[in-house]
């Protein structure tokens, strides 16, 4: 499944030793006049690692899921694919030192980076460097999205690979917009029709706006130049994380400053439907991940961080299990319902309280 930009965007310490754990549901700590008491058919499961930290990034539709573990001697991050067999989750390593895997796609190909460079990962588990960089998704089709170090500046890009290879194409901004190693815009993700979301910034540096790049007629011409995503540049600001078909979603602060202004877990849909366009609600959330039935996942600020799932319907929501004693959980990434499977599944991590962090995952019948 596409992933969104995920790293960075939680500051929480690495640490401690990571251990196989499985739970039922139990009531959130959480004020009652505000979550929904999570269903008990969901359960929770901490991933196995390699000894330190953990964190899972993308799951696709057969229940593959990616992201890193750091190795407990010398807490270097691996790229890590976890499969269930049976009722266990199993821990393949699929990258060197210093990589992270961040999304995978439904043949099993996967996008991250290895040390300083993008990096994608074939079905067969062949590694393929994009050059410098980072890649945050990869479709279906094998497009890859990500940022680029490019002529000595951070640029948004997309890499296709054919017989001869991958090649890369950098993508347009927006007129005033930033190109700096201080203003790191990026394509976040990629749809399936090849549209890609991502954020640029104001040329002072200080505003991020969400934007698409819708593709151009004849796929092999590329990509118009970014539009911005509805509202966008009327927000204080606007980021996009994730795409499905015409629906993105992601995080906004739909006001003129950002001074006083509350974040907001954020829709919008690019053929303008009505009622699919707007603020998930009037709480501190961001909206991480969409999937093909609708279902949003992400996280949620009430005295710490919760995992929170939002149906099509923005006003229905669920909080989601959480390990007893645990500071915060979130949820990156959501897969699709398909046609032979029961559940499905929600891809994060948690933290405990003592400095570790873990790689999550939640089980959540349809």
């Amino acid at each position: 499944m596409r992933v969104r930009f995920a790293c960075g965007s939680i500051l929480l310490a690495v640490a401690a030793s990571c251990s196989r754990d499985s739970v039922t549901a139990p009531t959130p700590d959480i004020e009652p006049s505000f979550g929904k008491t999570p269903a008990p058919a969901i359960t929770i499961a901490k991933m196995p690692g390699l000894g330190g930290s953990s964190e899972a990034f993308s799951t696709n539709d057969a229940g593959s899921v990616v992201g890193y573990s750091t190795d407990a001697t010398t807490r270097y991050p691996f790229a890590i694919r976890w499969q269930k067999q049976g009722s266990a989750w199993t821990l393949t390593r699929v990258g060197p030192p210093l990589s992270y895997a961040y999304a995978i796609n439904e043949a099993g190909a996967m996008a991250g980076t290895v040390a300083d460079s993008a990096a994608a990962w074939l079905p067969n588990g062949s590694a393929e460097s994009l050059g410098l960089g980072r890649a945050n998704a990869i479709s279906n089709m094998n497009t890859v999205v990500g940022y680029s170090y490019a002529s000595g500046s951070v640029r948004p890009a997309a890499w296709t690979r054919d017989a001869a290879g991958w090649s890369i194409t950098l993508l347009d901004q927006i007129p005033g917009s930033a190109y700096n190693d201080s203003c790191l815009a990026s394509a976040n993700s990629v749809s399936d029709e090849g549209t890609i979301v991502g954020v640029v910034y104001s040329s002072d540096c200080a505003k991020q706006i969400a934007v698409v790049w819708m593709p151009k007629a004849n796929p092999g011409d590329g990509w118009e130049p970014a539009s911005p995503l509805a509202g966008a540049q009327s927000m204080a600001q606007s980021i996009p994380y994730s795409i499905v078909g015409s629906t993105v979603v992601g995080a906004a602060w739909p006001c003129a400053t950002l001074n006083g202004c509350a974040r907001r877990a954020y829709r919008w849909s690019l053929t303008n439907a009505p009622g699919l366009t707007g603020a998930l609600g009037s709480f501190d959330a961001r909206a991480n991940s969409v999937n093909s039935a609708g279902k949003t996942a992400g996280s949620y600020i009430d005295r710490r961080m919760h995992a929170i799932v939002w149906s099509l319907n923005a006003s229905v929501f669920q909080t989601l299990p959480e390990f007893n004693g645990y500071d915060a959980h979130w949820v990156w990434d959501i897969n699709n319902p398909s046609g032979t499977g029961t559940s499905f599944i929600a891809a994060g991590g948690a933290t405990d309280g003592r400095g570790g962090r873990y790689a999550v995952v939640w089980t959540m019948p349809y």
